[in-house]
């Protein structure tokens, strides 16, 4: 009887944190930068989502063309092999975009719902690391504002991806700290336990089959907290389920990709681990990308330092070296990755606000007065600083900044140049097709085209113009 009454639902308790006092701020906040964003996005096409979309890589053109794809393998249409084959979740949204007329309602709710998530995650963090409303509404706007925050609107599945990783990290290491709990450990039962991380486990397997690498988190953060059972921080069953967890997960991820590509014809596969280099080679690069991403977390970052050298605990606690951890292992993998972008550093991101919130934990036992004043001041200012930077500061190029070209440029920044931004016309339909709606015979991709675009457009038409037969 006690038992049931005192070990409520993860879904009751996760449905019940929309209503709470304490959150309703949190989610309000998330919701309006979630509007704001598709507000702004929605200025960005007329007509046929692709030929219009303003802000499309070739990456862009492999999973609207997919979509379409997708649908005519379900439908009988046409069953022959996709030039590259995609990350599965994101390809479903474009399928679905495709089933809704082409319109990018898809794309854009998958948008609003990335931005919603990342932004809730990091204020119920803030909040549940003791820091006030101002710190947890703050620090999603400073994710949101970030001098490399404009892949966001990019037809790209990083910030979906993100999302999702961010959202398993805090659900994750607030299910494991939920089974270290002796308390908990003693009364519940096997299946119990497992439950208490599926809703974690889910999440990252969409994040997994979103992008590969969403599924670092439960191969970093399992292996820390399993480690410190031999030091004796944590219990064994929370290690059991740590690995468990970790297990789990990369069947989930692994498996699906693996029915994914069984089920797919499809000509190639992107190889993305051909690019992992160990070396140097980066070094440049991200001395440029990193103290424009990173410089407004020196303070808060030397505060960490400071409380646990004042309190004298040098040890830190177990989530505190598991996202530590994690963001070594990002910024490892994306420093030894022979490609130049910052989309690399933007999609892990939201993971060093989760560090960086941790290590300056306000709800700590050895956390006085004055110094939870000074942790909550010095959070404060990384917020508005990154979104100070981010609005006035302009790093030459937004995919490969460089600091010897970064400039003062408030009417430049990425905000303004994506809400004066136009619809295009980049097959030429209002000319060729009479019109932005549909694609004809007669639409071209001229003469700004790349061999590898146009390849994919040919693609795109081939099939489109196939469903109208």
């Amino acid at each position: 009887m006690n038992k049931s009454i005192s070990n409520v639902s993860s879904s009751q308790e996760t449905s019940s944190r929309f209503l709470s006092w304490s959150t309703q701020p949190i989610t309000l906040n998330a919701a309006i930068i979630a509007l704001f964003h598709a507000f702004l996005a929605a200025q960005l096409w007329t007509g046929d989502f692709f030929n219009s979309y303003a802000y499309m890589s070739d990456d862009s053109f492999d999973w609207v063309t997919q979509g379409v794809a997708l649908n005519q393998l379900i439908s009988g249409v046409d069953g022959s092999d996709w030039p590259v084959l995609r990350q599965p979740v994101f390809v479903f949204i474009a399928a679905l975009d495709d089933i809704l007329g082409s319109h990018g309602i898809a794309f854009l709710f998958a948008q609003l719902l990335a931005v919603f998530v990342t932004c809730y995650a990091l204020g119920e963090f803030a909040r549940k690391k003791g820091f006030s409303i101002w710190v947890s509404i703050l620090v999603p706007l400073a994710w949101y504002f970030s001098i490399i925050g404009f892949y966001k609107f990019w037809i790209l599945s990083d910030t979906l991806a993100s999302s999702f990783m961010t959202l398993s990290v805090v659900l994750l290491l607030e299910r494991l700290e939920k089974l270290n709990d002796t308390t908990n450990a003693a009364v519940l039962t096997f299946q119990e336990k497992f439950k208490i991380l599926l809703p974690a486990l889910c999440v990252s397997a969409l994040a997994g089959l979103t992008q590969t690498y969403g599924l670092i988190p439960f191969l970093v953060i399992p292996t820390v907290y399993i480690a410190s059972y031999f030091l004796k921080w944590t219990s064994k069953s929370t290690a059991i389920f740590a690995g468990l967890a970790m297990i789990s997960a990369t069947l989930l991820v692994f498996g699906g990709k693996a029915v994914w590509s069984a089920i797919i014809p499809h000509a190639s596969e992107p190889k993305q681990f051909v690019l992992l280099e160990v070396g140097l080679g980066m070094a440049s690069f991200y001395s440029s990308v990193w103290p424009l991403a990173f410089g407004t977390f020196l303070p808060a970052i030397l505060v960490g330092i400071y409380a646990r050298f004042k309190s004298k605990l040098w040890i830190p606690s177990v989530e505190q070296l598991a996202l530590l951890g994690l963001m070594s292992a990002f910024a490892t993998m994306t420093f030894i990755y022979q490609w130049t972008e910052s989309r690399l550093t933007y999609m892990y991101l939201p993971l060093v606000w989760l560090t960086l919130l941790a290590w300056n934990n306000k709800v700590v036992s050895y956390m006085t007065p004055s110094l939870t004043r000074l942790s909550e001041r010095v959070l404060l200012v990384a917020s508005t600083t990154t979104i100070a930077v981010g609005l006035i500061i302009h790093p030459g190029d937004y995919w490969k900044p460089d600091l010897a070209k970064t400039r003062l440029a408030p009417s430049q920044n990425w905000i303004l140049s994506t809400f004066t931004a136009q619809p295009l016309d980049r097959f030429h339909l209002q000319t060729m097709c009479e019109g932005m709606s549909d694609v004809c015979e007669k639409a071209e991709y001229l003469p700004q085209a790349s061999p590898y675009r146009t390849m994919m457009f040919e693609e795109y038409k081939r099939r489109t113009l196939l469903e109208e037969e």
